[in-house]
């Protein structure tokens, strides 16, 4: 009821003696309750006052023993990051588990059913998912302690951390232009609600030059990567308005975009991607990589550091730089 907010922050309660009639159970087991709720700081109880609900945005004092790991879908994006975050938390002895958030659910639901269960460190990819703050406020305020993947969304209520997206986009467009890329076009997706789609489009926006071009495809049919890019690339050349390069602002349409090149036979454009293309053959290809060992380590040293310094902990934003392969 406190997540739901039936209760609200500063609200009292009803007494023991109501809330033993209203669930069926004995008072022994009410005031057992509250007296567990109290010590997770969640209600503050005044002799002679009554007990109110106490939101506090402090860290959860616990162990490392499980992380969970909580996402929309899997992808291989966010395999990637899996692989590495489960081989530092193993070399720290934490066992990590993954919840995949249910389709018509909610990110902040999930997490509630994982602190239903006792676990109270998660990490969580929204993808294209909305936050809801009042929620997560509730969340933190129960006890549950989070770090945001690929956002800035969850500040105050997380830690958030991702890749410094204004340092990947001035790296690639750094390395074309010094490979003799004169005109830059920019290909990314339409939704500028997702953090990295906004950030990413912002920076360039910030570093291009006169020739440079936007470019997007439709998020609406990011299923069809490699089809939107082969209309949009058949397009451009058929207008002779091809670019000395294409800066792909994800590993979708980096891929998508690499396999249109192979087919169309197109050698003389570079092709620069944000994160891997794996197995292309195309040869002029620059890639700015997310570092995940190291982005793997910053979280868990944040997951850790809520555990450990619950009362002085507070929300940052840790932008992290990348790899860049030329």
């Amino acid at each position: 009821m406190i997540y739901d907010g039936t209760y609200q922050e500063g609200e009292k309660i009803p007494p023991e003696r109501t809330l033993a009639d209203q669930w069926d159970v004995s008072r022994v087991t009410v005031r057992k309750a509250l007296e567990l709720l109290e010590e997770e700081n969640v209600i503050l109880r005044e002799v002679g006052s009554g007990t109110r609900i106490m939101y506090r945005n402090t860290g959860h004092g616990g162990t490392m023993d499980t992380v969970t790991l909580t996402a929309p879908a899997r992808s291989p994006f966010f395999s990637e990051f899996i692989e590495d975050f489960q081989k530092y938390a193993d070399s720290q002895d934490s066992l990590v588990l993954f919840a995949q958030k249910a389709e018509n659910g909610t990110i902040e639901d999930c997490l509630y059913r994982l602190y239903e269960k006792g676990l109270y460190n998660a990490v969580v990819w929204l993808d294209d998912n909305k936050v809801d703050f009042e929620r997560l406020k509730r969340l933190r305020a129960l006890g549950m302690n989070m770090v945001f993947f690929d956002t800035d969304l969850a500040v105050p209520y997380a830690d958030c951390i991702h890749l410094d997206n204004e340092a990947a986009i001035h790296e690639l467009c750094k390395s074309i232009r010094a490979q003799g890329g004169e005109s830059i076009g920019y290909l990314g997706w339409d939704r500028e609600e997702i953090f990295s789609i906004r950030k990413r489009k912002e920076a360039f926006l910030q570093t291009r030059c006169q020739r440079d071009s936007m470019l997007e495809l439709p998020w609406s049919r990011r299923r069809e990567a490699e089809r939107c890019s082969q209309e949009l690339i058949g397009g451009l050349l058929g207008q002779g308005r091809l670019p000395d390069a294409i800066l792909c602002t994800d590993e979708d349409i980096g891929i998508a975009v690499s396999k249109v090149f192979d087919r169309m036979d197109i050698r003389s454009v570079i092709l620069a991607v944000i994160d891997a293309v794996p197995g292309s053959e195309q040869q002029r290809m620059i890639s700015y990589r997310q570092n995940f060992p190291e982005i793997s380590r910053k979280i868990y040293e944040c997951l850790k550091s809520q555990n450990e310094n619950p009362g002085i902990w507070t929300a940052k934003e840790y932008p992290m730089k990348g790899i860049l392969d030329r």
